[in-house]
Formats: structure tokens, C-alpha cells, sequence
């Protein structure tokens, strides 16, 4: 229908497997790693530099008290940034502020407003991960403990 075989080369069909092996980190459900990283990168191209999409609608988890028209989510893309409540997806769930570790425990917006608010606890003990000349907290490495609800 073609021709003969070797009229054609496999390179394109090699290179295109190196840059799928690529995508998956781990030797279990590779399949699945590559889709995700696929779909990742497609979304993350498609979304604006300062666009948010809202992900996993829910109905339980920590909420903000006199606020009965929140929505709750479990994730959110933030321009190129991910954010997961989802304990199983650990990390994308925790994040620096005012010096404090935190964790994500749920996402919330309203309907009429484009405002994201994000629940949070936060983690009581933080240490430097070794007594070095240089401080590893400087560098984002801590040792945590005793998160506060």
C-alpha cells in the first residue's frame, strides 16, 4: 500500500517514545502519569497568565462561617500554579506565608465574585533541617511539626 519498509524511517516514532518515557516518573501506572502530564500541559497552556479554574466542586471540609453562598473545591489552577486540598496529592498542598508552613484544607468562592479564598492550617513547630553555616529555612527546607487545626 506504501511501499517497501525500509523506504521509511522510525526516528520521528523513537523520538516521540523518548519524550513520552519523559513524562513518566515512576515505574507504576505509567499510563496514567502520561495522560495527566499531557492534560496538565495542555491546560496550562490554554489558561491566561492571571486566570483561575476552579476544580472537584465539593460539599464538606472547613468552611468561613456566615457565608452561605461559598462554593467549595478541592484544587485550583492559578495562572500556572496548581493548588490541591486533597491529602492524597500532597504536593501541591502546602505553601509559605508570613514565615508559617501551611496546608491546604479546602478552596472556596462564591458565585458572583471572582475572589478565592484558601483554608488553611498552619504548622506550630518549624526547624532548619541541619545546624550548617547556612540556615535551610533560607532556602525553603524545614523540618515541621505539630500542625494546628
Amino acid at each position: 500500500m506504501f511501499g517497501v519498509l525500509d523506504n521509511f524511517s522510525g526516528f520521528p516514532f523513537e523520538n516521540f517514545l523518548g519524550s513520552l518515557k519523559g513524562l513518566a516518573h515512576k515505574s507504576r501506572q505509567v499510563v496514567q502519569q502520561i495522560v495527566r502530564q499531557i492534560s496538565d500541559r495542555q491546560l496550562s497552556d490554554d489558561l491566561p497568565e492571571d486566570g483561575t479554574v476552579l476544580k472537584n466542586q465539593h460539599k464538606c471540609g472547613p468552611e468561613i462561617e456566615g457565608r452561605p453562598d461559598q462554593l467549595l473545591y478541592r484544587g485550583a489552577q492559578v495562572g500556572h500554579m496548581h493548588i490541591s486540598a486533597d491529602r492524597r496529592d500532597q504536593r501541591d498542598c502546602c505553601f509559605i506565608f508570613n514565615n508559617h508552613v501551611c496546608v491546604v484544607r479546602n478552596l472556596l468562592a462564591t458565585s458572583h465574585s471572582d475572589k478565592v479564598y484558601i483554608v488553611y492550617s498552619v504548622y506550630d513547630k518549624v526547624e532548619p533541617l541541619s545546624e550548617m553555616s547556612t540556615d535551610s529555612t533560607d532556602v525553603g527546607i524545614h523540618v515541621i511539626s505539630a500542625l494546628l487545626w
